[in-house]
């Protein structure tokens, strides 16, 4: 399915799950962790739910991710019979997703072919991501998101980084200026103690003669 259909799924899961359990924009927001624009956009397909927000609301309300991301089979155990207008074929084995009802664990050895893959050339992965994303399929919506997410836990990471080097950096100054200023002082002591030790004594005052006698 297209972006479009990604977004027509989130709506009516969302508004379904409002509807059912009487909740609002607010409450709902609330439990997902999000604001409540967030739910607004999402409710009024203005943007592509997150993939964090899908598998949190997958867990919290029983969807399956593989039709909330790809549109196939129900969005819960029994929605075809009521709902069948929103439900797709029937799932694909080929793939297991965290987040869903019916995801098993996965393998513990790599799928046929990993090893070839590991040998590809990097300008081949994109030629084939390319070719996915232009696909208009479900796998173009599913690899969009996730480059999507991948990109801004990058920048994230990055932000991370560059907020370090600048915390390290101000540490180095300060600590650079603190030395300059414990040197300042011990130069401006033993200046202090030099001019000390030059400096002649103050004079005596003279005695005061005695008062005549009269």
């Amino acid at each position: 399915m297209e972006t479009s259909g990604l977004k027509n799924r989130s709506r009516w899961a969302i508004n379904y799950v409002i509807d059912a359990r009487k909740l609002s924009n607010d409450r709902l927001a609330q439990v997902m962790g999000v604001n409540v624009g967030t739910v607004n956009n999402y409710r009024t397909m203005r943007t592509d739910p997150r993939i964090s927000f899908i598998e949190k609301f997958c867990k919290l309300y029983g969807f399956d991710y593989k039709w909330f991301m790809f549109g196939e089979g129900e969005p819960f155990p029994g929605a075809r019979e009521k709902y069948p207008e929103i439900c797709g074929p029937h799932v694909f084995q080929a793939f297991h997703f965290p987040g869903s009802s019916s995801a098993g664990k996965l393998p513990n050895t790599p799928p046929e072919g990993e090893d070839e893959m590991r040998g590809t050339k990097l300008s081949d992965d994109i030629a084939m991501a390319a070719r996915i994303l232009e696909s208009r399929t479900p796998y173009a919506t599913a690899l969009r998101l996730n480059i999507q997410a991948f990109g801004r836990a990058m920048s994230s990471e990055q932000r991370i980084t560059q907020v370090e080097q600048r915390v390290t950096t101000s540490e180095s100054q300060l600590l650079q200026k603190l030395d300059d200023l414990t040197s300042r002082l011990q130069e401006l002591e033993t200046r202090n103690a030099e001019l000390e030790s030059h400096t002649p004594p103050p004079p005596d005052k003279p005695t005061p003669p005695d008062e005549e006698k009269e």
